[in-house]
């Protein structure tokens, strides 16, 4: 009985229980999800070019950084460097300066939104928690503010620990 309350699940989010059309949007949407997430993680090793006055003092002080021909910096997450400011500057330069993976980012969120709503729901949020724990978007939202009313406290005393 669980095994068919799960499939019946799975059907409704997504989309067998729809017509002909709705179905071929359903699995269209879901394909086209599909490659948008593998084209997105294929984003997160590719190197970035920083032109020259737009590189962090601290990347062009301590990282030995490759060059283009056009003396451009091409710029890779230097997780295992020795200095920890390199580590954090070429963190958020890598992550932050890259279009091409903004622009698949947005396209995932359209794509998602229009499959939840092409299945019944009024946005992507909704039909993620449908069949979870939390089952709607207002009991997610509660859950989350009191659990930060409960850690921050926590949080600001061992912050104070450390800063003394």
């Amino acid at each position: 009985q669980r095994t068919a309350q799960l499939l019946m699940n799975d059907f409704e989010l997504s989309g067998v229980h729809l017509d002909e059309e709705g179905r071929k949007l359903c699995v269209a949407l879901d394909q086209q999800l599909q490659v948008l997430k593998l084209r997105i993680l294929s984003t997160f090793h590719e190197p970035v070019v920083l032109k020259r006055r737009v590189l962090p003092e601290v990347l062009s002080m301590f990282a030995s950084l490759p060059t283009t021909h056009d003396g451009n910096f091409i710029v890779t997450y230097q997780h295992n460097h020795y200095h920890p400011k390199v580590r954090r500057k070429s963190y958020d330069v890598h992550y932050q300066h890259n279009v091409q993976r903004a622009d698949l980012l947005y396209q995932l969120l359209n794509s998602r939104h229009a499959l939840a709503t092409a299945v019944g729901y009024s946005h992507f949020a909704e039909r993620a928690l449908r069949f979870s724990s939390a089952a709607t978007v207002d009991r997610a939202i509660t859950f989350l503010e009191k659990m930060s009313d409960e850690v921050r406290p926590r949080a600001d005393k061992e912050v104070a620990v450390l800063k003394h």
